[in-house]
């Protein structure tokens, strides 16, 4: 079995390019000695991003060099290597190499890192779209297409697209259009205008209690109308809710119904209560602020599939915005009750009490928020 384990090992250094032009041997050899040294393939990583980054080096001559080093290596790792874990193992240095080449080759990564064309060292969701639209087009390494990729539709991108700002993804027989953070922003900050936000980590203790303790009076694991247990689209909410946000939920679920996008989340569960400090972006602890998580304010979906670095996640913008029409602000916008989070896609967090004029016009709105109201002020204070 191959090892991937950082050790040392000699230095890709760059040729001279004015005497001796490198080529796609030369990017192979130096993938290939890395992996049959079993040694440290960060420092390659680096090497190669030095070295072939400049425009002289097409995307097809770097692109399918690497595409064909794995295509030979993966059978030999046990388990199977996959391709984005294949160029992680190189390090920082690598992704943003394939990334630059990407975007040469017209891909669409979003507007991530500093230059806002989504070269960032990271190998996001929208990467691994970019080099599966790339590797489709051209065929793989036998097959030299100077194309630019947003020129050639494929199944994942319609013919009459003149713009890869919005990817379509399929959802069972359905099909749900994933815009940029910039198109969806405004129609969530519409509905985020109709109602006052309240909740707040910062200010949720005052509403919820200052420890543990006091907080679990208003969480709960079972569904107030059907005496089952609680559950969102399906999947059972991990630690519980927070009671005050039950009506919110199952008035998205119906709005989500209504789109017709017939979403389903990956995860055997969704994230609910736990009483832990906020996770920052950069994974530090929030040094004393407490997280929505530990008052049971807010839900995670598919936290591997919409985790901050992975961009825009794989929510559809019709499940966001229902979300947000049903009284929740939305982690991927980000300003709403949650500043410190930055972009955070899997996150919703309820915005204002029910009993409250924002909320009794939500709740009367919707025959179920009605009906879940009526069944949690039945049941003695919590």
């Amino acid at each position: 079995m191959l090892n991937l384990e950082s050790k040392q090992i000699e230095d890709v250094k760059p040729k001279d390019k004015k005497n001796e032009e490198q080529s796609p041997p030369d990017i192979m050899k130096s993938l290939r000695d890395a992996l049959d040294k079993k040694d440290s393939l960060h420092k390659v990583g680096e090497a190669l991003l030095v070295s072939f980054q400049s425009e002289e080096y097409t995307p097809e001559i770097v692109l399918s060099s690497i595409k064909e080093v794995y295509d030979e290596y993966k059978t030999k790792f046990d388990p199977e290597l996959g391709f984005e874990k294949f160029v992680n193992s190189f390090g920082d240095g690598m992704v943003k190499l394939c990334q630059l080449k990407l975007v040469a080759a017209g891909g669409n990564l979003g507007e991530f890192g500093e230059n806002k064309d989504g070269v960032d060292s990271i190998f996001g969701k929208q990467t691994k779209n970019a080099f599966d639209l790339y590797y489709q087009n051209i065929g793989g390494p036998a097959q030299k297409s100077q194309n630019p990729i947003v020129q050639q539709p494929t199944k994942s991108q319609p013919e009459q697209a003149e713009t890869t700002d919005d990817l379509e993804y399929h959802l069972g027989n359905e099909k749900a259009v994933f815009s940029s953070v910039e198109k969806l922003r405004p129609q969530i900050k519409d509905y985020y205008r109709q109602n006052k936000t309240v909740y707040s980590v910062e200010n949720m203790a005052k509403y919820f209690g200052k420890n543990e303790k006091l907080v679990r009076r208003y969480i709960t694991k079972i569904d107030p109308v059907t005496g089952g247990p609680i559950s969102f689209l399906g999947k059972p909410l991990q630690g519980g809710i927070n009671i005050k946000m039950i009506p919110f939920l199952k008035i998205a679920e119906k709005e989500i119904e209504k789109s017709q996008v017939h979403y389903v989340p990956k995860s055997k569960i969704i994230g609910g209560f736990e009483y832990r400090e906020m996770n920052l972006i950069n994974g530090k602890k929030g040094h004393g602020i407490m997280s929505g998580h530990a008052y049971g304010c807010c839900i995670d979906i598919d936290a591997s599939e919409n985790f901050p670095k992975n961009g825009r996640g794989d929510i559809p913008d019709q499940v966001v915005l229902a979300m947000a029409k049903s009284g929740l602000a939305c982690g991927l916008c980000g300003d709403e009750g949650f500043k410190e989070l930055g972009r955070d896609p899997m996150h919703f967090q309820m915005r204002f009490p029910p009993e409250s004029e924002d909320g009794q016009a939500i709740i009367n709105s919707h025959p179920i928020g009605i009906q879940y109201w009526k069944a949690i002020q039945s049941i003695e204070e919590v």
